[in-house]
């Protein structure tokens, strides 16, 4: 691996994160930053937030104390769920395009037509939450994308391609190409 971006400027601030690494529901993260600018970043924290749990943060401390031995296993996995869900959607939507993922914990799709949203509604009809492209662009558009993460196991993973697949044939069978608004947006 080359040398992190940092190794060149010394007064770049990094970030870091536990719920990538280890899992998603631990929402803990880190800051390295020059001495200097240390008491303007905590500064500026605990103006805004209410502080990190105790118990999460002693359960990260053990969890880096343990990571040569926790992380290859979750990348193994996280590797294997992947492969799952980038095969189901290859074989199940082919009309679909993507670039299969070298980091990150989601595929992002697209699709051969502006159909995001609606095949999200029609997808959490048959139990599958997935995010469409539109609530990740600040001014609108991205509708031609979903987002599907692959945290979950393998197997559920196929089996919900195989709903979005029958959700997707349902909102191309529609002659507007749309459904019906939930009135709900669920962010998986």
């Amino acid at each position: 691996m080359p040398r992190p971006f940092a190794a060149y400027a010394p007064d770049t601030i990094t970030i870091g994160s536990a719920s990538k690494s280890f899992w998603g529901g631990l929402r803990l993260g880190w800051i390295r930053a020059p001495r200097g600018q240390m008491e303007r970043l905590t500064q500026a924290r605990v103006s805004l937030d209410l502080g990190a749990p105790v118990l999460e943060q002693l359960v990260l401390v053990r969890l880096l104390a343990e990571a040569d031995e926790i992380l290859p296993g979750n990348r193994a996995r996280l590797r294997d769920q992947r492969d799952a869900l980038v095969g189901a959607v290859a074989e199940q939507l082919p009309d679909w395009t993507f670039h299969r993922p070298t980091g990150g914990l989601a595929l992002w799709c697209r699709l051969p037509g502006a159909f995001g949203t609606a095949l999200v509604t029609e997808a959490e009809r048959r139990g599958v939450i997935i995010a469409p492209g539109p609530v990740f662009a600040a001014e609108g558009g991205l509708d031609r994308f979903v987002r599907i993460p692959w945290t979950r196991p393998a197997d559920e993973l196929t089996e919900a391609v195989r709903r979005v697949a029958a959700a997707w044939a349902a909102v191309r069978e529609q002659p507007t190409g749309r459904s019906g608004p939930t009135g709900r947006v669920m962010v998986a």
